[in-house]
């Protein structure tokens, strides 16, 4: 991979930068305003390399970076990176994630950490007292845009064991079945998906 884009950048005047990883490879390209069409077509090059990839996922920042929020540009393409694996897309662009955008900030934020170890602490001490699996149950429920029936014939239980535990998982949370009950377990969700990707990951993510 690294040849191939290296024939496809050396081609231009862009100036880049490749940084290898036991599992990743981290590109850093920086061009003037007047390459901006030449990054364009060299950004379609590469997409096009990549998606003819098995087993590949690739992530690119937005364009709006400069050097000084460079820190940025690489938590962009981590969490566009990131986002290809959670929904099952070879090639991501920050730009292009529309909804999936907005659970950017919350990922990178202390806030979003405290608030996933605060749930994820509820459900393995219950779980692991009760030999349950009400997080497995949030997942699925959440997967399944909060379809009961769905969710019992994944989990191969009966609905009304189902009901039962989203009430029960709602009294542990403190939360109503409401609106923002239900954007908070949307949230844990979403942010069990991108954690279970990020926690072993090479370079430093701390919070914004």
């Amino acid at each position: 991979i690294r040849k191939v884009l290296n024939e496809i950048l050396v081609e231009t005047e862009i100036v880049y930068t490749m940084i290898n990883g036991q599992e990743n490879l981290f590109t850093i390209i920086t061009y003037n305003d007047f390459q901006s069409m030449d990054i364009k077509l060299v950004i379609d090059k590469i997409r096009e390399y990549v998606s003819s990839l098995d087993k590949i996922n690739t992530g690119i920042s937005s364009f709006d970076n400069n050097l000084s929020t460079g820190r940025f540009a690489m938590l962009e393409s981590i969490f566009a990176l990131t986002s290809s694996m959670v929904t099952n897309k070879k090639v991501v662009s920050f730009n292009d994630l529309y909804s999936e955008n907005l659970i950017y900030p919350v990922v990178f934020s202390k806030k979003g950490m405290d608030y996933y170890n605060y749930v994820e602490n509820i459900f393995c001490s219950h779980d692991k007292e009760y030999a349950s699996d009400f997080k497995q149950t949030l997942l699925s429920y959440i997967k399944h845009n909060g379809n009961i029936n769905n969710v019992a014939d994944e989990l191969y239980q009966h609905s009304n064991t189902i009901r039962y535990r989203m009430k029960k998982i709602q009294s542990l949370l403190g939360i109503t079945d409401s609106y923002e009950a239900h954007y908070m377990m949307y949230t844990y969700s979403k942010l069990d998906s991108y954690y279970r990707l990020l926690k072993d990951y090479e370079l430093n993510t701390k919070p914004l």
